[in-house]
């Protein structure tokens, strides 16, 4: 049996694919392609061929799902799979050896969701009728999360109403409003597949991305 992370000649032909076949969509579903019957995708602690392994997919796995994120490493793509057993419950693997296995639905959705910020650096955890904010430093902040309600005439937009965990009848609400498209924070190269801005219940204003969350 032998572990690929990404073939090398098959690497080579990527400055050649179109940039929306590099990118990972967390509404699709995928299958492992490129890999002989026999041998394994190695799927990688982080992004690159020398990252050691923290799982392994069979020649024919399928069912996949990605987060959304991925780091470009030349022409080589990096995306983030949602690998159960792994420790963080999520690995890395070239996206020359994925390949779609099931259309999107008309309005997936909703699944869990992460999403952050920087200046100040912040994070929101969705799941399961919840969100919990996070500042560094700071005490958790429990909201309450509505369901994802999508714009009637871009269904790449959705909106996600937050409610104050102790008050949840409160007139004052926040919403966190997500586009599906690129989205990329400067300090660490990673792209993140929505775009975020989220309005607290006490009205501060935040921008960010967000991702698929993997969920144990």
């Amino acid at each position: 049996m032998v572990m690929i992370f990404c073939p090398a000649t098959i690497a080579l032909a990527q400055e050649f694919i179109p940039p929306e076949a590099l990118t990972p969509d967390p509404d699709l579903i995928y299958a492992v392609t490129g890999i002989t019957a026999g041998d394994r995708l190695g799927v990688g602690y982080r992004p690159g061929a020398g990252a050691t392994a923290v799982a392994s997919l069979a020649h024919d796995t399928r069912g996949i799902l990605v987060t959304g994120r991925r780091i470009m490493d030349g022409h080589s793509a990096w995306w983030e799979v949602i690998t159960p057993g792994a420790p963080a419950g999520t690995g890395w693997v070239g996206h020359i050896n994925l390949t779609i296995d099931a259309p999107a639905e008309h309005d997936p959705g909703p699944y869990p969701l992460l999403c952050a910020g920087t200046e100040p650096v912040w994070s929101m955890r969705l799941e399961d009728k919840l969100a919990v904010y996070i500042e560094p430093g700071e005490m958790p902040d429990a909201l309450t999360a509505g369901g994802w309600m999508r714009s009637r005439n871009d269904r790449a937009v959705f909106v996600i109403q937050l409610r104050d965990v102790d008050r949840p009848a409160a007139e004052d609400e926040g919403y966190a409003t997500l586009r599906k498209t690129s989205c990329a924070m400067s300090f660490h190269g990673m792209e993140y597949p929505f775009e975020a801005t989220v309005i607290m219940p006490e009205r501060t204003v935040l921008s960010g991305c967000c991702s698929r969350l993997a969920v144990p």
